[in-house]
């Protein structure tokens, strides 16, 4: 006889979903941040909805999964798949991640300088090179993270058939 208070995969999706209300909270911290979206580095007002949207998206994938609604499983769908897209996008368009490194090292080039480091290093075209490629890794691994992440959730998919809070008899 399955538990069906606590079906396998609950303590996963509830850190999960707790770490997802938190991404959404740095989405909302970071809403005027610019985003390399397809080729372009997104500026505001256009970046103040790509964040929001993820926001949220975090927020009620969050609730979704942590409450068991069949919903939830539409929005792991939905939300692994805008992000696996999102990701691999990123890693595909090298010149945006390029200006998207070179706007974040013009943001911060007063923190840099009090560095005790040489900070001319990031303003060498092979270090930005390298940056760029690092950033595609990146966006590359989470992109199978996320995968990874969904293909578990659809094995665990019964998590979301029943989601009463109490316990059936068999």
């Amino acid at each position: 006889m399955q538990d069906i208070k606590n079906p396998p995969g609950t303590l996963t999706f509830q850190v999960a979903a707790v770490l997802f209300w938190a991404s959404a909270a740095f989405e909302v911290i970071s809403i005027t941040s610019k985003v390399p979206l397809f080729g372009v580095l997104l500026a505001a007002p256009s970046v103040i909805v790509y964040h929001g949207l993820y926001a949220v998206l975090f927020i009620l994938f969050g609730l979704g999964i942590w409450w068991r609604r069949p919903w939830g499983y539409t929005l792991l769908h939905l939300t692994c798949a805008v992000y696996i897209v999102d990701r691999l996008q990123a890693a595909m368009f090298p010149a945006a991640l390029q200006e998207y490194i070179l706007e974040s090292l013009r943001q911060v080039s007063e923190q840099i300088k009090m560095l005790p480091i040489d900070t001319s290093v990031f303003q060498q075209p092979d270090m930005i090179a390298y940056l760029v490629w690092v950033m595609q890794v990146m966006a590359l691994t989470m992109a199978g993270c996320w995968l990874g992440f969904w293909l578990w959730g659809i094995y665990r998919r019964s998590y979301f058939n029943n989601h009463s809070r109490s316990t059936r008899r068999a």
